[in-house]
């Protein structure tokens, strides 16, 4: 803290299965993985994470790249949107867009492990069931206190570093998380946070946090409010916390060279979808791999995509 201020650096440099677990799909206890009731497999190991890898063939909780930090990229997504429902799995090219976002991620070159957040409620089965289905581990928790649900995923995959990422960002680019993500790397013994959303120049969509476990761990101990509870990272960088205490973390912030963050690429509104849609049916078939500045070039060449979503506000997500 300078001056009873966050200090805040600034960085300009342009960026050049089908299968079912073992564990009742409702046995679930607060705050955990899947618990208690097993359904089958006579060589299932009895453990949630060593279940999904062996009986179902997903992604076995890995060790660091480079043997030192972990870093766990935890994307939360629920089917209980107040204002549209079921967004994550609502599709685009015949898939379910967590299912789209789950493949760019899996494009990142600094990421260890990916897990999927979502809730304990009954509703939120089916968001387990796509991330299963597309080899990626899941955890639940809480809905409302979203913040233990990060804690929780953090403590389960042994995370050191955690990437935040919310389910209702399909366009995430890969190049724009390992940016983040190495930014983080380079300053991890002088800084808590870094993201791209402290002072936003990328498009909204492309939102990309990453901290500590312990600023995690702190957080999730000290914040009392709601609001806190429920937006995961305010107590940590202070953002859209008028009235609020805030705790003492230290930031840095990733900018891009040019300011496109009047694009609105995320999905919380009716027209968001059904821009999000036309976009995926535009670029995913010749280019499965495009990049966010291949979503600005589709929109430079048809401005008409830009008017679907156009009067949608941006506000703060809580997927």
């Amino acid at each position: 803290m300078v001056g009873g201020r966050k200090r805040v650096e600034f960085d300009r440099t342009p960026q050049g299965v089908d299968g079912r677990s073992c564990f009742a799909p409702r046995d679930v206890e607060k705050g955990t993985d899947r618990v208690g009731r097993r359904r089958g497999g006579a060589n299932c190991p009895g453990n949630e994470d060593e279940c999904q890898s062996t009986c179902l063939g997903l992604d076995r909780a890995s060790a660091p790249r480079d043997g030192t930090l972990k870093v766990v990229c935890v994307i939360q997504a629920r089917m209980g949107s107040s204002r549209l429902p079921g967004k994550v799995l609502m599709e685009a090219c015949g898939r379910p867009l967590l299912s789209l976002m789950l493949d760019r991620v899996k494009r990142c070159e600094t990421i260890d492990e990916i897990r999927v957040a979502t809730s304990d409620r009954e509703k939120d089965d089916e968001v387990e069931e796509v991330a299963r289905t597309f080899g990626v581990l899941c955890f639940r928790g809480s809905e409302s206190d979203v913040l233990d649900r990060y804690r929780g995923a953090a403590e389960r995959s042994q995370a050191d570093v955690v990437v935040r990422l919310t389910g209702d960002c399909p366009f995430i680019d890969p190049k724009v998380v390992d940016r983040v993500i190495r930014h983080y790397e380079d300053r991890a013994d002088s800084v808590d946070y870094v993201s791209n959303i402290i002072r936003r120049t990328y498009p909204q969509g492309l939102d990309t946090e990453v901290f500590s476990r312990a600023a995690l761990e702190r957080a999730a101990a000290e914040a009392r409010h709601p609001y806190h509870r429920e937006h995961v990272t305010p107590y940590i960088h202070g953002r859209n916390c008028e009235g609020l205490p805030t705790g003492e973390f230290q930031l840095s912030s990733v900018e891009y060279e040019t300011d496109f963050s009047h694009l609105r690429l995320c999905v919380d509104e009716t027209e968001d979808y059904e821009f999000v849609r036309r976009v995926f049916e535009a670029l995913l078939p010749e280019n499965p791999g495009f990049s966010w500045l291949d979503v600005v070039a589709l929109l430079t060449c048809h401005p008409d995509l830009l008017a679907i979503n156009a009067q949608v506000e941006n506000t703060v997500r809580t997927t």
